[in-house]
């Protein structure tokens, strides 16, 4: 496994699919910004919520679930779900239960 100094070089690195992101909220922003720009799928965990940020057919679109922590599924439950499928087509992640 390499080791980076900075996000920046993970960012970089040409075996990344997608980003999964969970840092303080200015940061959460900017990685999840530079990922997008690569064109890399992105997810990014702030708090009680969790935003994906997906392409298809060429446009971009962001959707977002808040859940406060009693509310059953969790949001844990709902990103551990979500997570082993970056990348799949909307289809795929439409069928998916939580």
């Amino acid at each position: 496994m390499d080791l980076y100094d900075h996000y920046a070089g993970l960012l970089e690195g040409p075996d990344l699919d997608a980003v999964l992101v969970f840092a303080d909220n200015r940061t959460s922003v900017r990685l999840g910004l530079q990922a997008l720009a690569r064109g890399l799928p992105v997810m990014i965990r702030i708090g009680n919520r969790l935003s994906l940020t997906i392409e298809h057919e060429g446009r971009e679109a962001t959707g977002g679930v808040e859940l406060n922590p009693d509310q059953q599924p969790s949001l844990d439950a709902v990103e551990k779900v979500l997570r082993p499928n970056i990348g799949q087509p909307i289809k795929a992640i439409s069928d998916l239960d939580v």
